[in-house]
Protein backbone atom coordinates (compact mmCIF):
# COMPACT_ATOMS: atom_id res chain seq x y z
CA UNK A 1 0.00 0.00 0.00
CA UNK A 2 1.63 3.45 -1.10
CA UNK A 3 1.95 5.60 1.82
CA UNK A 4 -0.05 8.95 1.48
CA UNK A 5 2.24 10.85 4.57
CA UNK A 6 5.34 9.89 6.02
CA UNK A 7 4.68 8.82 9.41
CA UNK A 8 8.24 8.75 11.21
CA UNK A 9 8.69 7.19 15.09
CA UNK A 10 10.44 9.04 17.20
CA UNK A 11 13.55 7.40 19.88
CA UNK A 12 10.44 6.91 22.52
CA UNK A 13 8.70 5.38 20.58
CA UNK A 14 5.83 8.43 19.41
CA UNK A 15 4.85 8.59 16.03
CA UNK A 16 5.25 12.19 14.30
CA UNK A 17 4.00 13.68 11.04
CA UNK A 18 5.89 17.03 9.96
CA UNK A 19 3.33 19.57 9.36
CA UNK A 20 5.55 20.61 6.32
CA UNK A 21 4.68 17.34 4.79
CA UNK A 22 0.26 18.06 5.76
CA UNK A 23 0.65 21.47 4.40
CA UNK A 24 2.17 19.92 0.88
CA UNK A 25 -0.25 17.19 1.42
CA UNK A 26 -3.36 19.55 1.74
CA UNK A 27 -2.15 22.45 -0.47
CA UNK A 28 -3.68 24.91 0.66
CA UNK A 29 -3.79 28.26 -1.00
CA UNK A 30 -2.31 30.39 1.84
CA UNK A 31 1.31 30.09 2.90
CA UNK A 32 2.59 27.83 5.53
CA UNK A 33 2.80 30.52 8.40
CA UNK A 34 -0.33 31.57 8.58
CA UNK A 35 -1.72 28.27 7.65
CA UNK A 36 0.32 26.89 11.13
CA UNK A 37 -0.76 29.32 12.93
CA UNK A 38 -4.08 29.13 12.12
CA UNK A 39 -4.32 25.64 12.38
CA UNK A 40 -2.65 26.14 16.16
CA UNK A 41 -5.37 28.42 17.34
CA UNK A 42 -7.56 24.84 17.40
CA UNK A 43 -6.15 24.51 21.15
CA UNK A 44 -3.05 22.16 20.35
CA UNK A 45 -0.66 21.94 23.46
CA UNK A 46 3.14 22.66 22.87
CA UNK A 47 5.41 19.37 23.49
CA UNK A 48 2.52 17.45 23.61
CA UNK A 49 0.49 17.35 20.56
CA UNK A 50 3.25 19.03 18.49
CA UNK A 51 6.94 20.15 18.84
CA UNK A 52 8.37 22.96 17.14
CA UNK A 53 11.81 21.96 15.58
CA UNK A 54 13.95 23.94 13.03
CA UNK A 55 16.10 22.29 10.19
CA UNK A 56 18.41 23.54 7.57
CA UNK A 57 17.20 23.66 4.00
CA UNK A 58 19.08 21.10 1.91
CA UNK A 59 19.36 23.08 -0.97
CA UNK A 60 19.84 27.25 -0.16
CA UNK A 61 21.06 26.07 3.27
CA UNK A 62 18.25 28.85 4.85
CA UNK A 63 16.86 27.59 8.47
CA UNK A 64 13.15 25.91 7.60
CA UNK A 65 10.83 25.98 10.78
CA UNK A 66 9.09 23.13 11.09
CA UNK A 67 6.49 21.55 13.88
Amino acid sequence: MEELIKITTRKDGAQAVSARVLYDYFAPSERFHPWMERNLQYGFIINYDYTPTTYSHPQNKQVVDDF
